[in-house]
């Protein structure tokens, strides 16, 4: 049996190193994913910025001064990305997903 109060620790370790668990709702498919929560990185971020990406053909994700973690990539790479969700909270890794054009 865990202790509660070494499972806690577990959990804000977990949190500090930015650990977070997404949901793919299509399939099922679960992933763990570690972003640079230090610096105040989150999954939506890091996903906004692979998709930036991806139009910049002369940047790449393996830039020296801003490494994007495997767990991230391999996520993002998932045939429904699109459908992913955190896990604990249900909130879309992609909300901007749809009419992403500000209000006036």
């Amino acid at each position: 049996m865990v202790n509660k109060d070494r499972l806690s620790r577990l959990e804000r370790l977990e949190r500090k190193l930015g650990r977070e668990e997404l949901l793919c709702q299509e399939c099922g498919e679960t992933f763990v994913v570690y972003t640079d929560s230090d610096v105040g990185i989150n999954v939506n971020l890091e996903f906004l910025c692979l998709d930036w990406l991806s139009y910049q053909p002369e940047i790449t994700t393996h830039d020296p001064y801003r490494r994007i973690h495997e767990s991230v990539l391999r996520a993002y790479n998932h045939e429904h990305a699109e459908q992913l969700v955190m896990k604990n909270s249900g909130r879309p890794v992609w909300p901007w997903e749809g009419d992403t054009t500000p209000n006036d």
